[in-house]
């Protein structure tokens, strides 16, 4: 999958390095927003779907398909358990890991 020329900030990488669980002090709530922005720089659309659906859709050049995330209520967080389960998601739909999102050295 190409993932190259995405322009994340040291933010979005704080986002995945929490969700992949890259680093021993790298997990901690996530906001919501961050998730988004962070997907965005990565290259995604997004846009609103039913209720709090969110279709996040990636390059065409991919070749890959949209996935869709729900959005947390209350505190708009996503907490360790929702990572866990956006990592496995995005694994398996993107076959993302941590190092995916490691700045270059």
């Amino acid at each position: 999958m190409q993932t190259t020329g995405a322009k994340l900030t040291s933010d979005d990488r704080e986002v995945f390095a929490s969700i992949f669980k890259d680093g021993k002090n790298a997990r901690h709530d996530v906001p919501w927003q961050a998730f988004q922005l962070a997907m965005e720089h990565f290259g995604f659309t997004i846009k609103s779907g039913d209720g709090s659906h969110w279709v996040f859709t990636p390059p065409a050049a991919w070749g890959a398909k949209m996935i869709t995330f729900h959005q947390p209520h209350g505190t708009r967080m996503i907490n360790a358990r929702i990572q866990d389960r956006f990592a496995k998601r995005l694994r398996r739909q993107y076959r993302w890991t941590a190092g995916t999102f490691r700045a270059k050295k």
